[in-house]
């Protein structure tokens, strides 16, 4: 079963990847910030309908693996620098560069 983030992620790859088509001399990157403490990021551990969400939540919280924003802004940043993408790709905060 394909989850909804998968989903996301293929539908996100095939607007970029005719966006690039579209216009070639545009360079286009997709960037998945992966997940960052912001006050919609607590609000989703507060208020969430699905316990299933809190509790993912929470776990990225405890366990540590929630990014500040400094962090991913200085990945993305990095990324953009180093010109290492394909343009019209998607790169995540966790892929290995």
């Amino acid at each position: 079963m394909t989850s909804v983030i998968d989903f996301r992620r293929k539908s996100i790859v095939i607007i970029t990847g005719a966006s690039q088509v579209e216009e070639p001399n545009i360079n286009i990157l997709t960037y998945s910030p992966g997940p960052v403490n912001t006050a919609m990021f607590n609000e989703v551990i507060k208020n969430a309908q699905s316990a299933e969400l809190k509790t993912q939540f929470k776990d990225i919280k405890t366990n540590n693996i929630i990014l500040s924003t400094e962090q991913t802004v200085e990945k993305l940043l990095k990324i953009l620098e180093s010109g290492k993408y394909k343009s019209g790709g998607v790169i995540d905060y966790f892929d290995e560069m």
